[in-house]
């Protein structure tokens, strides 16, 4: 079964990300020291590790959501409440979108997420067509504002750990080959 997470509700996306990729990188200097001695098979480990240890970024098909009216407990006493529930497919890493944006702040009760779809849902009753779309509208452009700044982290994270991982490999291989060179001369 599919957990139901709350989305921009979690942590804060830069440290989560930061702590994630330096929890990888900390990975590395685990290897073998054979492989930080041949250039072919570092850089084959390498490729692998980036492969699997990079985020994809998350990406949501507003255009593509379908909607349905549903029914909800009722506010203030109400039986029941008549709410548009709209249902919008994402594809991505789900838990990542409980991380909360550093710089904007976006959580609201009526935002989910489940499987491969976020579900917002709109109080429908007594509410027109156009009022109810027009609330959704609102909704995709805040949601797009915070998912553009976590899928910035995610991008800017998977650089860092490019990056440092070429870093360590480099330093690890060659402090690897001195202290050998040491060793082979005393």
């Amino acid at each position: 079964m599919n957990s139901t997470i709350k989305l921009f509700a979690g942590r804060d996306a830069d440290f989560y990300l930061k702590s994630y990729m330096d929890e990888k990188l900390k990975e590395i200097e685990n290897w073998n020291e054979e492989f930080f001695l041949n250039d072919g098979l570092i850089k084959k480990q390498l490729v692998s590790f980036i492969s699997t240890k990079t985020l994809p970024v998350i990406l949501v098909d507003f255009p593509n959501y379908r909607v349905k009216l549903e029914k909800l407990p009722g506010r203030r006493g109400a039986a029941m409440d008549e709410v548009a529930m709209y249902y919008v497919p994402f594809t991505g890493n789900i838990n990542l979108l409980q991380l909360k944006p550093s710089t904007f702040s976006f959580n609201i009760d009526s935002v989910k997420a489940s499987g491969t779809e976020i579900m917002y849902y709109v109080f429908a009753e007594g509410v027109s067509d156009d009022n109810v779309k027009k609330e959704f509208r609102d909704f995709e452009t805040r949601f797009n504002k915070s998912l553009d700044l976590i899928n910035n982290s995610i991008s800017n994270y998977n650089e860092y750990l490019i990056l440092n991982a070429n870093t360590i490999v480099e330093s690890r291989g060659s402090e690897i080959r001195r202290r050998r060179n040491r060793e082979s001369n005393l």
